[in-house]
Parts: C-alpha cells; structure tokens; sequence
C-alpha cells in the first residue's frame, strides 16, 4: 500500500504541475487533485477545506513541491525501515528448528 501512496503522491505532484503550465487556477488544480487522487482523510476532512487553511501561496508548493518532499523524505524512509524489519523476520524465521 505504502508503494501505491508514494506513486499516488508522484502523480499528484504531475498533474498539479501540468495544469499550472496549462493557466489553471490554483483553486481548479485542487478540485481536480481531490477528484483525481483523493487522499485518504478525505471522509474526514475534504482537501479543499484542508487547503483553504494554508496560505493561498503555499497551496501550489504543498501539491507539487511539497508531495514530492514528502515521498523523498518520508515516505522513501517508511518504505526502507519496513523492508528492513521485513528482512530481520525473514531472518529470525530461517534460524527457528525445523525451518528450512
């Protein structure tokens, strides 16, 4: 799952790019984001209503910019400690009597 949010957040991060270049507003990049690629607090709160609490100038980082920070950093980061953890089980499983 964590694999498909980080490809999810990618694309995010393209579309809003792609409709800046193409003259939309930052309001019209949202509506599509949200429609596109809604987030998964969306029941709770709706990303419009997210984004209006943000500054009108830091809403177009925090899709493009901010996306692709997010999954370089962070998500890139999850995913490594998860794989690790993984390994180790694999490990400790592979030495347990009886396993071959």
């Amino acid at each position: 799952r964590l694999k498909v949010r980080m490809k999810e957040t990618e694309e995010t991060a393209e579309l809003a790019e792609r409709l800046q270049r193409q003259g939309e507003s930052v309001e019209q990049i949202i509506e599509r984001v949200a429609r596109d690629y809604p987030y998964e607090l969306e029941a709770q709160r709706p990303m419009a209503a997210f984004m209006k609490e943000i500054s009108p100038e830091q809403r177009l980082w925090e899709l493009t910019a901010g996306n692709r920070h997010r999954v370089d950093v962070m998500w890139k980061a999850v995913l490594a400690e998860l794989l690790a953890q993984k390994e180790t089980l694999r490990q400790f499983q592979s030495t347990r009597p009886g396993s071959s």
